[in-house]
């Protein structure tokens, strides 16, 4: 999971959140648009939780950023402020997975249990399917 959040203090409270409900996720922090930018180019994520503000960034770059480079790739606001006026207005149509506020933890780690869940998913049915029942599917004696 790749975390975009500059603030030290919410990215420990935030692996205590993952600790304590059980969620043994590999956390990569970047707490700048270069960090961040590159993370995407380099890494293979399956999910990416971004605070709304940085310094000299913002989440919504961050997400069409990633929306350029990997669409599918879920994305999480998870913020200290509602989202007023034209930000609000900006996720609404967005790629963005949801928008959380920082006083609910237990929202996004339910969201983030639901996408990685579906993940499973997908890999199940993936791993389900193997080039020798595609082939008899395929063969005349079927």
């Amino acid at each position: 999971m790749l975390l975009l959040e500059d603030n030290l203090l919410d990215v420990e409270l935030f692996e205590n959140w993952l600790e304590d409900e059980g969620l043994s996720l590999e956390l990569t922090n970047v707490r700048s648009k270069d960090q961040f930018e590159a993370a995407i180019l380099e890494g293979n994520w399956d999910l990416i939780v971004s605070d709304r503000g940085l310094p000299n960034y913002d989440g919504l770059s961050a997400l069409q950023f990633k929306s350029r480079i990997c669409p599918n790739v879920a994305f999480f606001f998870f913020s200290g402020a509602e989202a007023e006026g034209d930000f609000a207005e900006s996720c609404h149509g967005s790629a963005a997975t949801a928008y959380i506020l920082k006083s609910e933890p237990k929202r996004l780690l339910a969201a983030i249990r639901a996408v990685l869940a579906d993940l499973e998913s997908i890999e199940d049915s993936l791993r389900g399917s193997s080039p020798d029942s595609c082939a008899s599917a395929l063969s005349p004696d079927s």
